[in-house]
Formats: C-alpha cells, sequence, structure tokens
C-alpha cells in the first residue's frame, strides 16, 4: 500500500526507518516476514501512509479542510493533520500506543450488523457473558463489540438469533474496551514527555464525538484508548452543523461507506454545544452569511408555502437525488416518524410504481408536504436565498410557523402525523373542488353549492369549495352541467369545511401541549389576510384550528399586506408552483415571484434559474 508515497517523501521513510528499526517500505510492499498484521506493526504502517496521503493531498489541491477526523488510530492522523504535532513525533506515539496494545491480555472483537444500538445494549445487558463492551458505534445499524475471547466467541448465538450478521474480527486484543484501562495509565506516562501544539484545525474527537478544546486536549487522546469510537454521532454532529461533504484520505473507502450509510440516517443530536463548539459554530455561520451571494436590503424576499393538494408522488426526487442537503433532511423527517408510520415516508413519496397515481393518502400527504416544505427552505436559505417573511396558505401556515421559530421541528412532525390520523379515525372522507370563476359566482349561485363552505380565494377568477365526498360530488355535477370548469384536488378530506368538525376537541387539546416560541421572521397568514399578531401566537391553539377549518384568502392577503408591490420578491416552495401561478395569473405583473420546482422535473434547472434570477434584481 502506498507504493508511490515511499518514493515521493525519501526524506519522512528515512525518519520513519530510523525510529522503527525497519524498513517501512519493505514491511507495506512485501512483508517478507509476515508482520503486517501484528498491531505493533500495522499501526505505524497505517499512520505513516495515512499522513503522508494527506501531505500528498494537501500539495495536490488548494482548499483545506473545515475539519478533520480519524477513525480509532486514524485519530492520529487528523491531529497530525491539524498541526498537533509533527510526523516523527505522531510516528513515536503511535509506536508507542501499538507496544502498549500487545501487552494487553487476549481478547477478541466481533462486528454485529443489522440492529439498532438500543437492541445491541439490550442483548448486552440479558447474556449471561458480562464482561463485553461496545467498542464502536459506526453507523446506525453496525457496531463492534469488545471483550473477553472466550465471551465473545459464546455470545454469537445471542445476536444472529435477533436477526444480526456476527462477524469476528481477526485481533488479538480487546480494543477500545475496559481491558484498555492499564494501557490507558502507561499511555499516558510517555505522552507526558511531548509538547503537544494548539490545532489549527478542529478535529471531531472519538471520545466526546465533537471537536477537540483548541489546546490541553492529552485526556482526549488518552481515553480513546479504553472508551468506544463514536464515529456515527461524530459524522451526524458534522452534517448538523452543515457539512455534507466528506473526503476519505488514504487507501480504501470504508470510512467513505460508513459515511454515506449515516448521511441517509444520521443521527438526531441536541443542540447541546461547549463553549469551544459554540464558538466553532458561531464561527461558521458568520463565514457563511458574508459569502451570500444574493443579498439586497432594499427588497423582501418572502417564501410561501401551500397546503393540502399540491402533492405528488416523486416530487422533488431529482432534488432528493442529487443534494446531500435536501436529502439530509428529508430523510431527518422521515426516520422522526418512521415507528410512528410503520413505514419510510421517503419510500412512500418516491415509490416508482404510483409515480402516475394520485397521492392522497391523508396519512402520508400531510407530513410529506410538511417534511417538503421545510427541506426545501434549508436547500434555498444554503444557496444564499435569505427569507424576510413567510406566507402561509392552509395547511402551510404550519411550515411557516415552524421555519419561523415558532414550532420545534420535532413537535411540528408530530403535530402534523397526529392532525392526520385524528381525520382518518373521526372523519368521512371529503373532496376539494377548485372552481375556475369569479368567486362572486360562488355568493350569486348558492344553490348549485349545496351549502358547501367557500373553502379558498386564490385569485379573481379561482375558489374552491370543500366538504363531504358527497356534497362535493353534487357540486361537481351542477357545474359541469353549466359547462363551468372545475377540478378535485388530490385530497382525502374537506379541509376548510365542516367535514373535518370532528377532530376539533382532540387536536386543540393534543396542540395545547407543545411549547411555543416567538417567530424569529413575520409570518403572513391566508386566514388573518395579514400578519400574525403576538395575540396569534399567544394563543396556537385556535390559530392551529382555524387555518384548516375556516376559509382563507390568498387573494386578499396580497392585495391588503403587499400593496408596495416593487419592494417584495415571492418566492414558491410548493411542489406544483401553485401559489406562483395565482400571482401570475390573479396580479398579471404587479409582483415579482418566483417557483422553486414543480411537477415537470428538472429541479436543478429551476433552482440555478431562481438563484440567476435574483442575482439580476
Amino acid at each position: 500500500m502506498g507504493k508511490y508515497l515511499f518514493d515521493k517523501y525519501p526524506e519522512l521513510i528515512h525518519q520513519a526507518d530510523q525510529q522503527l528499526h525497519y524498513s517501512i517500505k519493505e514491511l507495506c510492499l512485501e512483508d517478507p516476514d509476515q508482520l503486517l498484521n501484528k498491531t505493533q506493526f500495522t499501526q505505524p504502517a497505517l499512520y505513516i501512509i495515512n499522513a503522508l496521503s494527506f501531505l500528498d493531498k494537501i500539495e495536490l489541491e488548494s482548499h483545506k479542510p473545515s475539519y478533520v477526523a480519524g477513525h480509532s488510530l486514524g485519530e492520529y492522523n487528523a491531529l497530525f493533520a491539524a498541526g498537533a504535532f509533527d510526523f516523527l513525533t505522531g510516528l513515536k506515539l503511535v509506536q508507542k500506543r501499538g507496544l502498549l496494545m500487545e501487552e494487553a491480555p487476549k481478547g477478541a472483537m466481533a462486528a454485529i450488523i443489522g440492529i439498532t444500538h438500543n437492541q445491541v445494549k439490550c442483548i448486552l445487558e440479558d447474556i449471561p457473558q458480562k464482561n463485553i463492551d461496545i467498542a464502536n458505534i459506526n453507523s446506525e445499524k453496525q457496531f463492534i463489540i469488545s471483550g473477553l475471547y472466550d465471551e465473545i466467541i459464546a455470545c454469537e448465538n445471542s445476536f444472529t438469533k435477533m436477526g444480526a450478521n456476527f462477524i469476528p474480527l481477526n485481533v488479538s486484543a480487546a480494543f477500545h474496551s475496559r481491558y484498555m484501562k492499564d494501557i490507558e495509565i502507561k499511555f499516558e506516562q510517555y505522552l507526558q514527555k511531548f509538547q503537544l501544539n494548539p490545532l489549527r484545525t478542529p478535529v471531531i474527537s472519538n471520545y466526546s464525538a465533537r471537536p477537540y478544546p483548541k489546546e490541553n486536549y492529552r485526556d482526549y487522546m488518552v481515553k480513546q484508548i479504553s472508551h468506544p469510537v463514536k464515529w456515527y454521532e461524530s459524522i451526524s454532529w458534522l452534517i448538523q452543523q452543515d457539512h455534507f461533504e466528506f473526503e476519505e484520505v488514504g487507501p480504501g473507502r470504508v470510512l467513505t461507506n460508513l459515511t454515506n450509510q449515516i448521511k441517509q440516517t444520521p443521527l438526531h443530536i441536541k443542540n447541546n454545544l461547549s463553549s469551544h463548539q459554540n464558538k466553532s459554530k458561531e464561527n461558521y455561520q458568520e463565514s457563511t452569511v458574508k459569502n451570500l451571494s444574493i443579498s439586497n436590503s432594499k427588497k423582501k424576499i418572502i417564501f410561501m408555502y401551500s397546503g393540502q393538494g399540491s402533492q405528488y408522488y416523486q416530487m422533488g426526487k431529482e432534488l432528493y437525488d442529487n443534494n446531500s442537503l435536501f436529502r439530509h433532511h428529508m430523510n431527518y423527517c422521515s426516520n422522526q416518524l418512521k415507528d410512528r408510520l410503520g413505514v419510510s415516508l421517503i419510500d412512500i413519496i418516491y415509490d416508482k410504481s404510483k409515480k402516475s397515481e394520485e397521492f392522497d393518502n391523508i396519512i402520508y400527504t400531510n407530513p410529506a408536504l410538511y417534511i417538503f416544505g421545510y427541506s426545501l427552505t434549508q436547500v434555498l436559505i444554503d444557496k444564499g436565498i435569505k427569507p424576510d417573511a413567510f406566507l402561509g396558505h392552509s395547511l402551510g401556515e404550519y411550515i411557516a410557523a415552524t421555519v419561523a421559530g415558532i414550532i420545534p421541528l420535532e413537535d411540528g412532525l408530530n403535530l402534523i402525523l397526529t392532525q392526520a390520523q385524528l381525520l382518518e379515525k373521526h372523519c368521512n372522507t371529503g373532496k376539494i373542488l377548485n372552481v375556475f370563476s369569479p368567486p362572486d359566482f360562488y355568493y350569486k349561485n348558492k344553490n348549485l353549492f349545496f351549502n358547501t363552505p367557500l373553502a379558498c380565494v386564490n385569485f379573481s377568477n379561482n375558489f374552491s369549495v370543500s366538504g363531504y365526498r358527497y356534497e362535493i360530488d353534487l357540486v361537481k355535477k351542477e357545474l359541469d352541467k353549466r359547462k363551468i370548469f372545475s377540478s378535485y384536488l388530490p385530497v382525502s378530506h374537506g379541509f376548510h369545511s365542516h367535514a373535518i368538525d370532528p377532530i376539533e376537541n382532540d387536536f386543540k387539546k393534543y396542540v395545547s401541549q407543545i411549547k411555543y416560541s416567538d417567530n424569529k421572521l413575520p409570518i403572513y397568514s391566508c386566514y388573518y389576510t395579514s400578519e400574525i399578531t403576538q395575540d396569534n401566537i399567544d394563543n396556537m391553539k385556535n390559530y392551529l384550528w382555524e387555518v384548516i377549518r375556516n376559509t382563507i384568502n390568498f387573494e386578499n392577503l396580497i392585495s391588503s399586506s403587499f400593496q408596495n408591490t416593487s419592494n417584495n420578491i415571492f418566492i414558491d416552495t410548493s411542489p406544483n408552483a401553485a401559489l406562483s401561478n395565482s400571482l401570475k395569473h390573479g396580479f398579471n405583473k404587479k409582483h415579482r415571484h418566483f417557483f422553486t420546482i414543480n411537477q415537470f422535473g428538472k429541479n436543478i434547472e429551476s433552482i440555478n434559474h431562481l438563484i440567476n434570477n435574483l442575482n439580476c434584481i
């Protein structure tokens, strides 16, 4: 391994040979005495190849990493890359670490694949073998256990009968376990001989899954020996800090494959940053804000969120496949709901077999619209499009309240699903009919509408009515007789009508339990046809009910709250550009408005077009 590196860095190879008292090149390329698989030889060899690979990469590429991380021994390479010590000092530390580990009592390790962390812990608690630790937490369903040789061998059946793959590893000791405590003490004594430099780049610690302190970090290097490698949490933490590009340095793709798995199902981490970590986060955010390409203090950017009826199978699929940030947030939200739904919401949304079918199952459409709007918002902000306000249309007001900081995301996810479950359980099915006529037609011809309520006014030539399925079918027949064009929205319940009244009490009781915060940015409501007030926020129980139960009026909201047309830029985050179309057809060219994606694909092209247009304003 690393053949060309030996010739590229002869001085460092000479230093290594002098320290090790053998030829590292011969060991790595020929291994005549079959020593490479022994810990005291393996660890220096890996350190050297990884260190030289890093130097080679830095020479060839101009950019430097924002963070560095290493798995187990690889953490020493991360520390080297961050400037903690020079090449030779790192080699001395790794050599001593390897020699000490050879002194450890006989142990064993095994990979456990296919079950969760909690399942692994429960099995270890229940089995008679009590001298086994979790050594590596590599991903959502990949772990390494470590302990006494006989106990590791004996516990295999306990794991396999629970559906796990059990793979014994070719090692001679119980690394990252309680059996390394003596080794840890000896290594700590050896480490005291060396001067460690302040870190130039943040290093993610295996021990804490957070950045090392910039200085005084010896304890982290020591504790790593007997504590588990928290790789899953480390990468998830980086993802949560908005870092999505990872590059593996050195031979192989083991960490790349693990990281790709983690990106699909990252661990959710509560924001409990230490002062050092908080400072790093603030610095990162500051640099992002400074680099915004789209910024105009004279213009007001309003993100708009649509409600039921704008969803469809495969919505945002190209974006999901090609944008890691969108994919991360969609996956995260889906995973939060998976236990309650019993299925992956992502699998439902992107089910190829249903591409041409209507997406109208309330249990899935409610959360699908919510997670779509939330995830797309993160993408737009990441692209430098900073909102000044939010506008919600029906269910879209829930998304607006979440991105504005009123409703915590996890509470919003559970709220949106609970609402759907209540509707499914207590309400008969309903429909919403989109009518392409002026709203006055409704008031002048109420007999045609069989007392079904006006659900929504979108613009001067478009409104909708809602009610039970049989009621709306009667309305449709009457309108068809008169050749008045109308169409059903893909919904299964009659939002904005009496058809959802049976859930009012249970729904209000549920939303009363949520702890709300003040909004960070203004929210404009299609129900109130104005900006929501502090009184609305203080009475969220009624607000969250009224915006889905009563008539909403997009046309009046735009006319009354956005009279200064030259100042506003509306960006439609709905899956089908419905609100942008309402502005287009109802207000001619009075307002600047753009959609992000629509049902015709080319998501990436649409977003790039949006960015180009905004940069030209």
